[in-house]
């Protein structure tokens, strides 16, 4: 007959009970987890990256772990030295990305339909522990919200847990010291009855010395009442939001914040314009005085003033940042006694009251309308950090408001610190007795570190990592400086398996990730915005516009043949669209760009394809026209255009093109076709690039052609058989050759005299 001093606590047993109170097969709305998922979940709020396996051999290892039969097994990690130490900072200095995902994984998996059932589990492991012989008095657990190290002796003494923080606090208890579980296969047997076939289930054995003298606080979200609880047992409020506040912030899917985020730098000034446009100056051309935040603690906060305003466009990355130096607030809350707060101002409005009252609304989800008190003396003393986040949305009527609320709440509140951000530096929204400073791009190490973070394997991230680089050495460097294109471009990859800039897939892909699940801001349809988006693209292409004015915008806007019927649509809608909701435009406040100009080179091609043949080569005329004046334009649109529709490219584009050089040039006096295209020849420096669009596009898809062109030259009014360049000329010659290799590809093109 087995005795107390039989009675064990193993990784097992816990298991075993957290199984027997998860949610009813009945609640038709909610998803019963298997014991393999449940299991995996477990691992992974100490290693979220751990992936479980599927199949019999996985059913059979977890149940005989569960069973307390087994100590190990070939699919689980616990013999692994490195999962021991990830337990231990979970334990410690991770504890609150660990908290987040254990919370996420009860809400999900226990039966809260009851009180009493999760009371019983908390009793249940509390009873295993006092009667285990193996556990000492002096046995230290990190069970408390605070994550304060607590013995055995206090633990069972103790009448308040949380739930969230007592659950994993006994998980994480067994992983680093209860080294067999089959220690307790009899202790397994005794606490468990089998109902029917294999389904096992607790026999209530555990926990009458604890179930009528202890209150259990269940996660976030779910609210009990308990009359019984005193006062002076309460848990101080803010230790609750913290935990709450982790608990929803720490969690990135089945990732650690940490494990995702990269360290980022600021800079004082506002530098938008010069950092955001274009190629991004290397680290060296920064200015003084940019500096890297660690912490909301650390001296290097940059804070001159008290308060800062930090500027970035879309997708830079600040809302991530302020969720960085919230975290990094939360674990030095307790120590510091500065209690961060972070809210956006997307519904901020003039009918606003004050700005406490503004946040603690926004808040209150977190820590409940019975914070405001606390909240309040938070303020009065001085101890918080207050992030607000997109200024941006805030309209320009509400603004004076905003500020004038601000102002009072410096005023009434000092000694307080405040964040800010937003994506724009009008002057009418940069708040007074604020210091400015912009989020700097990544450099290429940041980048490719977060590309190696994105990745699901070592393989695919490696093989990421070297496109991205390929683009970062190629006008596309503003792409790779920002996590949210770093992003979209990883979904491309992941998609197509590849990155290029030359195929429609590229920057439809991007454009897909961004406006997936949006509502368009100006109301308009997706089809209808994606239309006004390429004829607004070409049109200003075509007279040599990439950056726009606001009043240049809305005068586009307002002759937008596709917008003729769209009564309601604001051009103000329509830049938050383009800056926000697609994101293929950023601002410095001043004026709008595309993020890069591929992206007008695309919407042009859209454009362009959707042209009656007749039109066709007049579109592309418009574009070699500015190609001229700026080789840098056109050769993107008509590549993709190529890429998009081969055939009609190779009948409407490029056969009449070559049709007028074809009866005029044989092999022996190619060199005036070539004096044609390329009018500005170097001596001895070789062929430059081509003076026409269309014959840059025909090079870049005949590999052989560019390798022709590579041949040293001077002017042909120089050459004969005396001249010492007439054997280079010779070998320019090939390019003839490689021209007809293209012909050849190409059959649409019908030039049977060349």
């Amino acid at each position: 007959m087995i005795t107390s001093a039989d009675f064990h606590l193993s990784g097992g047993m816990f298991f075993m009970l957290l199984t027997d109170f998860k949610r009813n097969n009945e609640d038709k709305n909610a998803y019963t987890m298997t014991n393999p998922e449940a299991f995996a979940r477990l691992i992974q709020c100490i290693r979220p990256q751990y992936k479980p396996g599927i199949g019999r051999s996985v059913n059979s290892e977890v149940s005989k772990y569960r069973n307390c039969q087994r100590n190990s097994g070939s699919i689980f990690p616990f013999n692994d030295p490195t999962f021991h130490l990830e337990a231990e900072k979970a334990q410690k200095e991770k504890h609150g990305e660990a908290l987040g995902r254990m919370s996420h994984f009860l809400k999900e998996y226990l039966d809260f339909t009851s009180e009493t059932k999760y009371t019983l589990l908390v009793a249940a492991l509390l009873d295993l522990i006092a009667v285990d012989e193996n556990i000492p008095d002096d046995a230290v657990f990190y069970t408390n919200v605070r994550n304060e190290p607590i013995t055995n002796a206090e633990l069972i003494s103790s009448t308040n847990f949380n739930l969230v923080s007592f659950l994993l606090g006994v998980w994480l208890y067994t992983i680093l010291n209860v080294k067999r579980n089959d220690i307790a296969e009899e202790t397994f047997k005794a606490c468990t009855t089998k109902v029917y076939s294999n389904y096992i289930r607790f026999n209530g054995r555990l926990g009458g010395p604890f179930i009528d003298r202890i209150y259990v606080e269940p996660p976030s979200g779910i609210n009990h009442t308990d009359s019984n609880q005193t006062e002076d047992e309460q848990i101080p409020e803010s230790s609750r939001y913290i935990l709450k506040l982790q608990e929803k912030y720490s969690p990135v899917g089945t990732q650690d914040f940490d494990d995702i985020y990269v360290q980022r730098s600021v800079a004082e000034g506002n530098l938008l314009s010069r950092l955001y446009s274009g190629f991004i100056p290397e680290h060296t051309l920064l200015p003084e005085g940019t500096r890297v935040i660690v912490n909301a603690g650390s001296d290097t906060f940059p804070v001159r003033g008290g308060h800062v305003l930090l500027c970035a466009p879309y997708g830079a990355g600040k809302t991530t940042f302020l969720r960085h130096l919230l975290l990094d607030a939360a674990k030095l809350s307790l120590e510091a006694g500065v209690i961060p707060f972070l809210t956006d101002l997307s519904t901020f409005g003039r009918n606003c009251i004050n700005l406490e009252s503004y946040i603690m609304k926004r808040i209150e989800p977190l820590c409940g309308q019975e914070y405001g008190t606390e909240f309040e003396e938070i303020l009065e003393n001085g101890k918080a950090l207050i992030m607000l986040d997109g200024l941006e949305e805030i309209s320009d009527g509400d603004v004076k408001t905003f500020h004038r609320l601000l102002n009072d709440f410096i005023d009434k509140y000092p000694g307080n610190r405040i964040i800010i951000t937003t994506d724009l530096s009008a002057e009418n929204k940069v708040p007074e007795r604020f210091s400015v400073y912009t989020l700097l791009p990544f450099e290429e190490e940041q980048s490719l570190n977060y590309a190696k973070k994105l990745a699901a394997d070592e393989e695919s991230g490696s093989s990421f990592e070297k496109q991205l680089l390929n683009l970062a050495n190629s006008s596309y460097r503003s792409l790779t400086a920002m996590p949210l294109y770093i992003s979209a471009l990883y979904e491309v990859y992941r998609r197509s398996g590849t990155l290029n800039p030359e195929t429609p897939e590229f920057y439809l892909s991007i454009i897909r990730s961004f406006s997936a699940g949006k509502e368009f801001v100006s109301g308009l349809e997706d089809e209808t915005f994606f239309r006004f988006l390429a004829e607004f693209s070409f049109k200003n292409l075509a007279e040599g516009y990439t950056s726009f004015t606001e009043d240049r915008f809305k005068k586009s806007i307002a002759a937008m043949k596709t917008l003729k019927n769209t009564e309601s649509c604001s051009s103000h809608a329509l830049v938050a669209d383009l800056c926000g909701t697609t994101a293929v435009m950023l601002s410095d406040g001043m004026e709008y760009r595309f993020v890069h100009h591929g992206f007008q080179e695309y919407f042009s091609a859209q454009y362009i394809s959707a042209m009656d043949d007749g039109l066709l080569w007049k579109a592309v005329d418009a574009l070699e026209n500015i190609h001229v004046r700026n080789k840098d334009l056109g050769a993107e649109c008509l590549s993709i255009l190529y890429n998009s529709d081969s055939g009609r490219i190779c009948r409407r584009v490029f056969e009449p093109f070559l049709r007028p050089f074809c009866n005029e040039f044989t092999e022996e006096n190619f060199a005036r076709y070539i004096e044609k295209v390329h009018p500005a020849l170097e001596k001895c420096r070789g062929l430059s690039s081509p003076a026409s669009m269309i014959m840059s596009v025909i090079m870049q898809k005949t590999p052989s052609l560019q390798m022709h062109a590579q041949g040293y030259t001077c002017h042909y009014a120089e050459w004969d058989e005396d001249c010492v360049y007439y054997q280079e000329y010779k070998d320019v010659c090939g390019y003839y050759s490689a021209l007809k290799d293209f012909l050849a590809k190409n059959p649409e093109i019908n030039l049977s005299d060349f």
